[in-house]
């Protein structure tokens, strides 16, 4: 099944109206499990963050906005339970939103989509995203987590 939309415009929109200053994280983001750890301890410390350049601003609402969209196709193709689900490990001062929760089967499982280029789609998952995954899946007590790949550049 293919899924088509305004990439151009959804991109143009989230792009001009996103150029505010995030303030410094109150918490650790397993989002972050695979970012130096060094400039996380300075960003929750209020050091000046290093300013995005326009491509990559681009780039990281591109990955936002297909996984807004592969979440709500995947949701008319899977059980989904929920989705961006808050958890929160507060004894280890972390929190993050998993995309969706999942029916496996008999159980309910984490999923997580995650957006590429297309020629990283051919290897194997980048370990971040699988750290990300396992840690939803088990500070929500569930047994299994999954990612689901999608290429920027068309794949």
């Amino acid at each position: 099944m293919t899924v088509t939309f305004d990439l151009a415009r959804l991109v143009d929109q989230a792009v001009t109206g996103s150029n505010t200053e995030y303030p410094a994280p109150s918490h650790w983001r397993f989002s972050n499990l695979g970012r130096c750890p060094r400039a996380q301890v300075l960003e929750r410390m209020g050091a000046e963050k290093a300013k995005f350049s326009l491509k990559t601003k681009i780039l990281l609402k591109i990955g936002n906005l297909l996984e807004r969209q592969v979440v709500t196709w995947l949701a008319t193709q899977l059980p989904v339970i929920a989705t961006n689900v808050t958890v929160e490990a507060l004894e280890y001062d972390a929190v993050g939103h998993a995309d969706a929760l999942i029916r496996v089967g008999n159980e309910i499982a984490v999923l997580e989509v995650k957006s590429t280029r297309d020629r990283g789609i051919l290897y194997t998952p980048y370990e971040n995203h699988g750290l990300q995954a396992a840690a939803y899946a088990f500070f929500l007590g569930l047994p299994k987590a999954f990612l689901y790949y999608i290429g920027r550049d068309g794949a």
